[in-house]
């Protein structure tokens, strides 16, 4: 009979939600979990599903072609980390932006061996994570240019003033803002139809070969100039190859320059806006016309602009993310 009244009671209760199987002792009362009782899995609460959001944020493998660029963003250890992370032996400087989130760019030399690798997050405590890199081919075009001879075959003279400004160059883009100084995307300075491509393997005169680590953009003399966004100008200057050259510091070393311009406007040591007039169009340099050469370099690489255009925007959008998931 006993029997009979416990079956009856479990029925009871499996088609119930207000029935209880609390175990109790011989007076009656609850008996209270062991604390090494197997526990019921606790409910997501807010703070997690920002954790949540930051992990999924760690990308695990990035692929990269030679001569592109990558945001990523990676999870911060609770404990205090370096300022930088660690790609090839090459200290990478990262913008925290949130307690639990760093985030920088990666680019890939144009002239990659190829070779998968992974950048490393340490923890001063030498604690570590990895971002894994993949690398795949990347197939330039190929284009032929006639130029004054001079510019090829350089004098002592020339040869002489090319070093000189290679130093100077060396050391601006040694030096950039430990922060982004932008909030937007990048954008191209100028809309007209692209004359040479980045990534161009080049044929001077039939016999010189060269790469062009850069976009060139058909534009007029006297064409008005844009920066492609925010930052400080670090170079306004007449140089050998570029002719007359402003250079950008966007911060966590990212650069972007203006060559062959006809007039600079722009001003060492000032913050400019995105969108705001850098100088005019002209054929300044090393050239066979009018047009606007636009360089952009991260972290001691020549990439390809348009795709830092693509990658900025993906930052935009991260960000987003990050404001309406309120990570803090």
């Amino acid at each position: 009979m006993k029997i009979l009244k416990i079956i009856s009671l479990v029925l009871i209760c499996l088609i119930s939600t207000s029935c209880s199987l609390t175990a109790r002792d011989s007076s009656g009362a609850p008996i209270q979990p062991s604390l090494h009782a197997a526990a019921e899995k606790p409910k997501t609460s807010p703070d997690e599903k920002k954790n949540d959001f930051t992990q999924k944020s760690t990308p695990s493998v990035v692929t990269i072609s030679p001569g592109h660029p990558r945001f990523v963003t990676f999870s911060l250890p609770s404990n205090e980390v370096q300022n930088y992370i660690t790609c090839k032996g090459k200290r990478i400087p990262y913008s925290k932006i949130s307690n639990s989130i760093g985030a920088t760019y990666i680019s890939e030399s144009y002239f990659s061996p190829l070779q998968d690798y992974q950048c490393e997050i340490e923890s001063f405590d030498k604690k570590k994570s990895y971002i894994k890199l993949k690398l795949v081919a990347y197939k330039y075009p190929e284009e032929k240019l006639n130029v004054d001879k001079k510019r090829v075959d350089l004098s002592k003279k020339d040869l002489d003033r090319v070093i000189k400004e290679k130093e100077i160059l060396n050391k601006v883009y040694a030096e950039s803002s430990p922060m982004f100084l932008f909030s937007d995307s990048f954008k191209k300075p100028l809309n007209s139809k692209l004359t040479s491509f980045y990534g161009n393997r080049r044929i001077f005169n039939n016999k010189q070969r060269t790469q062009h680590l850069g976009i060139d953009f058909r534009a007029p003399v006297g064409q008005k100039v844009p920066s492609a966004n925010r930052g400080k100008v670090v170079l306004a200057q007449n140089l050998f190859f570029s002719g007359n050259t402003v250079i950008i510091d966007h911060g966590l070393g990212i650069f972007t320059m203006y060559g062959h311009l006809s007039e600079i406007s722009a001003k060492v040591g000032t913050v400019v806006s995105k969108g705001e007039i850098l100088g005019k169009a002209g054929m300044t340099g090393r050239v066979t016309g009018p047009h606007l050469h636009w360089g952009v370099k991260v972290h001691g690489n020549w990439i390809d602009g348009v795709e830092l255009v693509k990658e900025s925007k993906k930052q935009v959008e991260y960000m987003a993310k990050i404001s309406q998931n309120n990570v803090l």
